[in-house]
C-alpha cells in the first residue's frame, strides 16, 4: 500500500497527466523554411520554336552577309568576329532541329497510336 504522503504519490494527484501513457511524447516541430516550389518550364509550343528557327536563320544569313563584306574590305578582326557569330548562329540553328525533331515525332506517333482501334 503507498504510502499517502509519498512524493510520488502527491505528483500524481497534483500533476496529473491529461495524455495516456501509451502515447508517445510528440517530439516539436522544426521551424524550418520550406523551399520555394519548383516552377514546370513552360512548354514551348511549334510554332514558337518555328519562329525562333526562323530568327537564327535570318540572324545568321546577317552575318554572313557581314562576313563577305567584311572579306572584300579586308578587314580581318571584323572578319574573324563575324566568321564567331555565324557559327554561333549554325550551333543555335542545329540545337533548335534536335528540339523540333523529336516533338514532331512523338506528334506523329500519338498520331499512329490514334488512329489503331
Amino acid at each position: 500500500m503507498p504510502h499517502l504522503f509519498s512524493i510520488k504519490h502527491i505528483k500524481s494527484i497534483f500533476f496529473l497527466s491529461t495524455a495516456s501513457e501509451n502515447t508517445p511524447p510528440v517530439a516539436p516541430k522544426l521551424s524550418i523554411t520550406p523551399e520555394p516550389p519548383v516552377a514546370p518550364k513552360p512548354s514551348v509550343s511549334q510554332d514558337d520554336l518555328q519562329r525562333a528557327l526562323k530568327k537564327l536563320k535570318n540572324k545568321l544569313a546577317r552575318s554572313i552577309e557581314l562576313e563577305d563584306e567584311a572579306h572584300r574590305e579586308g578587314r580581318t578582326v571584323a572578319l574573324r568576329l563575324a566568321r564567331g557569330q555565324s557559327e554561333g548562329y549554325r550551333l543555335q540553328i542545329e540545337e533548335m532541329k534536335k528540339k523540333l525533331s523529336p516533338s514532331l515525332m512523338t506528334k506523329a506517333i500519338q498520331k499512329a497510336k490514334s488512329l489503331h482501334f
